[in-house]
């Protein structure tokens, strides 16, 4: 497998592109300002992409950007959230230096008016995707506690909430592992990430993160193993350069009522025009949460948390970027509150809770038709997870650690040839490597036990992909389509329950079109494959679970979905809307099921379970999301989910099945420094339960009551400095999301200042 070495091969194709890349041909330089359409004003901040050369720049200050591109002819299209997307043509001749200036017309709808990265791999504009995607950035009117609430509400995506610390994702009914997580287009899921609802997306600092996007649905082909239900992709900010040497400081800091939160954080910049650095740092007490009427507070579910991330930009030339990241999160004593309430702990932490992640990417742009941009990524991710617990009447606490490794190289190039033909191609590979250590201490006497830990030491998990996807433009049609080759290895050593050596490989593959009614109008459809190879966690797992004891089990196969869906996009000056439908055929799905070990259905008073490849499935269901803007200051916007999921095999329902959901809020903007939302978040009754989810000591006897929040915040920003007020749960309604071992927020305050851009 490959491995990232001095004097290896990569190092060398690292230095041959970039002495490539100043062969270029000579171009001419383009310079370009921005101004806002209604008042003439310099905009800063606008990210412009270039096509067909795939690079992308970013205004300045003073509304001023630069190019340098050889003769041809060029889309440029300019994208700012609070202004409608711009595509215009330009046409360079020669290397004769250019001025151009563009107006950008302010608007309120955020739907279709933004551009996502994650659905090709590539810059592309939402409304000219056939994927269903969601694109969030910082609430405007909020400064979200985790990077899972900041998730909350928004369109295709239902947030478990385990304990006060966690949070996993359901895209289209499923989540844990059979949903991936990217930052920066590197896997966040290793191979420990767990079965079912986990806690790694709270160990992302919400700071951190500019934009997020949540592909749903096909997103095996471009990214592979366990983009079943769908890909979050969770996007750094991309330092700026400047044509002067310019530096800042940004600090932001968060109160919210009893001691719920405390938050400060900082932010310096600096720009050159070749070098640009951003790092950042976070401070975070998190205290016991106050649910609503008739629950009150719920101890222990407080927990303390440090992040920091340094990212730099070099360009080394007009053709050559390099980009450097570095980002760590810290929690201690994260408390799992539904063990200690619901299933007879007296402790149950995870702690330390940590994770970094470093990466090298180097970006080469051409003006060859096949290689119009290579981008080569090494990566190191870190993940590690303490857990202490002890159970209520007894002196002994068992201590496990887990600490996962993992190496990653990509290599991606992009093709774009007549205007009507991309191709994107490349490989990955990354190598896990996992370190699980157990001791047993007896509080009286001290006495230390060394035990197998939740996995073998030194288990090894190889993933390595070859993948392209090609984009065929007409007129009113235009056709993408993908193919990727995924092997696996995992090679598991455990002298307890025997060695594991599986090399599952699966072929994904997808086929979309879409269809330009006109401009305003795209129709949809959409044919995926998507599997999931089974990892260290569901083949060697031998430690307690939510509702037991789970043994290993060292036979599974890979597990499949296919999928069909079908959409429509519009959009109009004054509305935006989006409609899917969709259904998922699912087969050799993973689940645990009762099972014995050493001769009995128990262990240590716990039932036995043991995961098998038994299901299969169906999922359906229907996604609609929409703005409305009935007055210059006034915006209307909502959203509806609906998710059917049934277990064929057993004839029940699947596990887990979010209830119907939505949102519906009004934004009203006073003045350019006034804003208020009053927004209503619903689900109904979920009474549709599996047979493990009626064992589930986290959803109630009958199914999880159906429940209303109402949320309102407002923003004044007169200057240099934000200031952001609201209050959650206004009736103080006392509820959880379907599934969750912990409530959400009764009726509390939060205050926000920010100083600083």
């Amino acid at each position: 497998m490959l491995r990232l070495i001095p004097g290896s091969p990569f190092l060398r194709l690292f230095l041959f592109c970039g002495i490539w890349s100043f062969t270029a041909l000579s171009a001419a330089t383009v310079e370009g300002v921005l101004h806002d359409a209604s008042n003439n004003s310099p905009l800063d901040g606008v990210q412009i992409v270039i096509k067909p050369s795939h690079q992308t720049v970013t205004s300045g200050r003073d509304g001023v950007f630069r190019l340098s591109l050889p003769a041809g002819a060029y889309t440029l299209t300019f994208h700012r959230t609070g202004y409608a997307l711009l595509e215009e043509k330009i046409h360079i001749e020669g290397d004769q230096a250019q001025s151009l200036r563009f107006l950008l017309q302010p608007t309120l709808l955020k739907l279709h008016e933004d551009m996502t990265v994650t659905a090709e791999r590539d810059v592309l504009a939402t409304f000219h995707s056939p994927a269903a995607i969601t694109s969030v950035t910082l609430r405007e009117f909020d400064l979200p506690r985790t990077t899972p609430e900041a998730l909350m509400g928004n369109q295709g995506v239902w947030m478990q909430k385990t304990n006060h610390g966690g949070g996993s994702p359901f895209i289209r009914g499923l989540t844990g592992n059979q949903v991936l997580v990217l930052i920066d287009g590197i896997r966040l899921n290793n191979t420990v990430f767990r079965y079912g609802p986990n806690q790694y997306l709270s160990t992302v600092d919400p700071y951190s993160i500019s934009r997020m996007e949540v592909l749903r649905g096909f997103g095996a082909t471009l990214y592979g193993s366990d983009a079943m239900g769908g890909v979050l992709n969770l996007l750094t900010p991309m330092p700026e350069f400047s044509s002067e040497r310019k530096q800042s400081v940004q600090a932001i800091t968060k109160y919210m009522s009893a001691d719920m939160e405390k938050t400060a954080h900082v932010d310096v910049r600096l720009s050159a025009a070749r070098f640009a650095l951003s790092a950042g740092a976070s401070l975070r007490s998190f205290g016991d949460v106050r649910a609503g009427r008739g629950v009150g507070l719920q101890s222990p579910s407080g927990y303390d948390e440090s992040a920091g991330q340094v990212k730099a930009a070099l360009r080394l030339n007009d053709h050559w970027l390099l980009t450097m990241l570095w980002h760590k999160v810290q929690q201690k004593d994260v408390p799992a509150y539904d063990q200690v309430h619901q299933r007879g702990y007296e402790r149950y932490l995870f702690t330390p809770q940590d994770r970094q992640l470093a990466y090298l990417r180097s970006t080469l742009f051409f003006s060859h038709p096949l290689f119009r941009q290579i981008e080569i990524t090494a990566s190191f991710h870190k993940s590690l997870e303490g857990r202490e617990r002890q159970k209520n009447n007894s002196t002994v606490a068992v201590y496990e650690k887990d600490r996962v490794p993992t190496y990653g190289l990509q290599v991606q190039a992009h093709a774009d040839w007549s205007g009507n033909h991309q191709l994107i191609y490349g490989l990955e590979a990354y190598r896990d490597v996992v370190h699980s250590s157990s001791v047993q201490v007896e509080s009286v006497s001290q006495q230390r036990t060394a035990l197998r830990g939740l996995y073998p030491d030194g288990a090894c998990s190889y993933n390595g992909a070859l993948y392209l996807s090609y984009i065929r433009n007409w007129s009113a049609l235009s056709l993408h389509s993908g193919l990727r080759y995924n092997l696996v290895h995992i090679k598991i050593q455990d002298a307890i329950f025997g060695d594991t050596d599986l090399s599952p490989s699966a072929l994904a593959g997808h086929c979309s079109m879409i269809y330009r009614f006109s401009d305003r109008i795209n129709g949809v459809v959409n044919a995926s494959s998507s599997f999931r190879a089974p990892n260290v966690n569901d083949l060697s797992t031998f430690g307690p679970f939510d509702n037991g004891i789970e043994v290993p089990a060292p036979s599974l196969k890979p597990e499949y979905g296919y999928t069909l869906e079908a959409g429509v996009k519009t959009r109009s000056d004054h509305s935006s809307l989006a409609l899917f439908l969709y259904h998922t055929w699912m087969r050799d799905m993973i689940t645990r099921v009762q099972a014995m070990y050493l001769g009995s259905s128990t262990y240590q008073g716990d039932r036995v379970y043991q995961k098998v490849n038994l299901q299969k499935a169906v999922l359906r269901g229907m996604e609609a999301e929409g703005e409305w803007q009935p007055a210059k200051r006034w915006l209307v916007r909502g959203n509806i989910n609906y998710c059917y999921g049934q277990n064929l095999s057993d004839d029940e329902p699947m596990r887990r099945i979010p209830p119907l959901n939505g949102i519906l809020a009004v934004v009203y903007h006073l003045s350019r420094h006034w804003s208020w939302t009053i927004e209503s978040q619903s689900a109904a009754t979920q009474t549709r339960l599996s047979s493990g989810d009626l064992s589930d000591h986290r959803i109630p006897a009958g199914g999880t009551p159906g429940w209303h929040a109402l949320n309102t915040a407002a923003s004044w920003r007169p200057g240099t400095f934000t200031i952001t007020a609201g209050i959650a749960n206004l009736f103080d309604n006392a509820y959880r999301t379907h599934g969750s071992g912990i409530f959400m927020y009764g009726r509390c305050f939060w205050l926000g200042l920010q100083v600083g851009r």
